[in-house]
């Protein structure tokens, strides 16, 4: 049963994956919005292009349970942490020899996690300037730098378990995704190329946009706007299940387990829930986005898959519960910003540095 779960979800992570590809291809933040209103979105989102500097400051939580269903003996996780600091981006002093040298960023960081057993918590400062980044010993105080060109062409990152590559890191995105396949090929290559990606966004109850009253903050009138997308009409939709049905299909030819997947997939859809709320708030005066929010609220029901055939009192365990938010807001947007390199702090070699970061 475990590994009937794990293909399943596999086919599910794929499915979620494509979804918002083909989203991108119909661009949704406007969906019921007034022509002004929409035209503020897009004022807001091209002026975002033109941010050179801010103070950022974060809120992020994030909460796990219900795990002990599929490994026993996991506890509750919760995770907090909130920070900020300066950053600025000069992309004139940004060079092919040195693409960091116009990266500047200091961030003071305070988080804890709880993982049900026991309690964690503490602070950790960084500091990116001059093409070099330093970080801070919570313990001793004492800071340590790092050339980042060494850092990411040593293999040093990858070496320490972090899937980072020079080309991630060095504005080599394009050629790594060059064999990437567009999310309308994927549907011609599943026999869905006439579908027409709006019948997804236009889905009743999937997506929901709305403009919030006006409230004053950091010296100006915002313009709040929410966005919330609820997956449970998407996934009761005809649209989505050919989309769904076309990939279980072209799998199953390839490997027969998929083929009894689907019925395992429809029933996990139907007792999971899945929203995922973003908000906004735009300066008036200068058209910035100054506040942005992130919640994802999930619960995933696998007591019926679980207790399927068997005859237990499975369908009495707790299902998984995961919720994150993030709430981030940016002020003295394109003011200057001073960071300077740490006093007293020593660069050393990027194998010495990820060494003592480990």
């Amino acid at each position: 049963m475990k590994s009937r779960i794990v293909t399943m979800l596999l086919a599910l992570v794929l499915v979620l994956m494509l979804v918002p590809a083909v989203s991108a291809q119909a661009d949704p933040s406007c969906l019921g919005l007034s022509a002004d209103d929409c035209t503020i979105l897009q004022t807001a989102t091209a002026n975002s292009e033109n941010m050179t500097s801010f103070n950022l400051s974060y809120k992020f939580n994030l909460g796990l349970s219900g795990l002990s269903m599929l490994a026993p003996g996991t506890s509750d996780i919760v995770l907090t942490s909130d920070g900020g600091g300066p950053f600025a981006m000069d992309e004139a002093m940004m060079t092919a020899e040195n693409p960091f040298a116009g990266l500047k960023l200091a961030m003071d960081m305070n988080g804890s996690l709880s993982d049900g057993t026991s309690e964690q918590s503490g602070s950790f400062s960084f500091v990116i300037v001059d093409g070099n980044f330093y970080m801070q010993d919570p313990t001793s105080g004492q800071w340590a730098g790092v050339n980042l060109m060494d850092l990411v062409t040593s293999g040093a990152l990858e070496q320490a378990g972090l899937p980072i590559t020079p080309e991630m890191l060095m504005g080599g995105m394009a050629g790594a995704n060059a064999g990437s396949t567009d999310p309308m090929e994927a549907l011609s290559m599943l026999g869905l190329g006439d579908m027409d990606p709006n019948s997804l966004m236009n889905i009743p109850g999937f997506i929901t946009n709305a403009r919030l009253a006006d409230e004053s903050m950091m010296g100006q009138t915002m313009y709040p706007f929410t966005t919330t997308i609820d997956m449970a009409p998407l996934f009761a939709s005809p649209e989505f299940n050919q989309i769904l049905n076309g990939i279980l299909e072209t799998a199953g030819s390839s490997d027969p387990s998929m083929a009894q997947v689907g019925p395992m997939v429809a029933m996990l859809l139907q007792n999971s829930q899945l929203t995922i709320s973003t908000g906004q708030w735009i300066g008036a005066d200068d058209m910035f986005v100054h506040r942005f929010t992130l919640d994802i609220n999930a619960v995933i029901d696998l007591s019926a898959l679980m207790g399927s055939g068997s005859g237990s009192n499975t369908a009495q365990l707790p299902p998984i519960n995961f919720n994150m938010s993030l709430d981030v807001s940016l002020s003295d947007i394109n003011a200057p910003v001073t960071v300077v390199a740490p006093e007293g702090a020593e660069i050393i070699p990027a194998s010495t540095f990820m060494g003592g970061a480990q």
